[in-house]
């Protein structure tokens, strides 16, 4: 149970005002999935199951231009396959044909 007390301490946390990083700082920032020295980069899989107007199926997820799966920027979308950009590579993922 929260007391009155309690309810304003957490509306005063959560209200106050929070230093963040700065326009400059963010666009000066470095790729986080980009591989770096030391660090292992793994390329994002990106599974197209179905392509539906202008919506395509990657990864299980309904993704629309400009939306984002697992890094990489949904740019285009075609009858058989979608484009995107993923860090500064672009990468285009065809439809998987499934037997029925």
């Amino acid at each position: 149970m929260l007391f009155s007390a309690d309810v304003d301490s957490l509306i005063t946390t959560i209200t106050t005002t929070r230093d963040g990083a700065t326009d400059s700082e963010i666009k000066k920032a470095p790729d986080p999935f980009l591989k770096t020295k030391g660090e292992t980069y793994i390329e994002p899989t990106l599974n197209i199951s179905a392509i539906f107007n202008d919506s395509v199926l990657v990864n299980n997820h309904w993704l629309k231009l400009g939306m984002v799966e697992q890094g990489c920027k949904l740019i285009k979308i075609e009858p058989q396959n979608a484009t995107f950009i993923c860090g500064k590579k672009q990468k285009i993922a065809n439809l998987k044909k499934q037997a029925f």
